[in-house]
């Protein structure tokens, strides 16, 4: 992805809090921490200390009463790349000899990456881990027979999934549980949250996610 693209996908993600598409449990694509805590006003939101968690990234659990379950959701975080834009802003403006009166770039930059993680955090993907077990057949006589099924690589649990659909089911040693659930936005669910938020249409062509 080149910058000219990265800084369009980002802002947009960032941009997303009035989309009203519907996911699980109401939860879009792009939505900020502030935009799920707005959902679930008395839900328990706290950090997770995942070891694959970088400074690019944010993993909260929501939990509470009247929540079926535990919520893990994984975010993106766009400062440390924003900051970086700042720095590089900052280099090209010490030698512009014919600086604007208007805010410079690096203003603009500086303004993102100081952002709080309520508005910086964008959320990536979600994992559902139910109060109790829930019997794989139920998720069958929904979406239809799954289309891929195996053991993951990194702890040889069984899985099932719904790769078109974005979701993907973790099951119990007998195959028969789904013990928690993944789900991951497609690239139309992308696309569709993208053109939501933006009602120009030289930006909404743009609307063109890869991953």
């Amino acid at each position: 992805m080149n910058k000219f693209r990265f800084i369009l996908a980002a802002l947009l993600s960032l941009a997303l809090a009035h989309a009203n598409a519907e996911v699980f449990q109401g939860i879009k694509h792009g939505y900020s921490l502030a935009k799920v805590k707005e959902l679930f006003p008395k839900a328990d939101i706290k950090t997770v200390p995942a070891a694959w968690v970088t400074k690019e990234d944010g993993f909260y659990k929501l939990s509470g009463q009247g929540f079926p379950g535990t919520l893990y959701i994984a975010f993106n975080d766009y400062r440390p790349t924003f900051r970086k834009f700042e720095l590089e802003a900052r280099e090209e403006e010490s030698s512009n000899t014919n600086a604007s009166e208007k805010e410079p770039l690096s203003a603009t930059w500086k303004k993102l990456a100081d952002q709080t993680d309520d508005n910086a955090l964008a959320v990536r993907w979600l994992r559902w881990v139910p109060e109790s077990p829930i019997p794989l057949q139920r998720y069958i006589s929904k979406y239809g027979k799954p289309e891929k099924s195996g053991f993951n690589d990194s702890d040889m649990q069984p899985y099932v999934s719904w790769t078109k659909r974005g979701i993907y089911a973790n099951l119990s040693d007998n195959e028969k549980l789904v013990v928690n659930v993944e789900f991951e936005f497609t690239k139309q669910e992308k696309t569709e949250a993208c053109r939501e938020r933006t009602a120009k249409k030289d930006w909404a062509s743009r609307c063109n996610f890869d991953g």
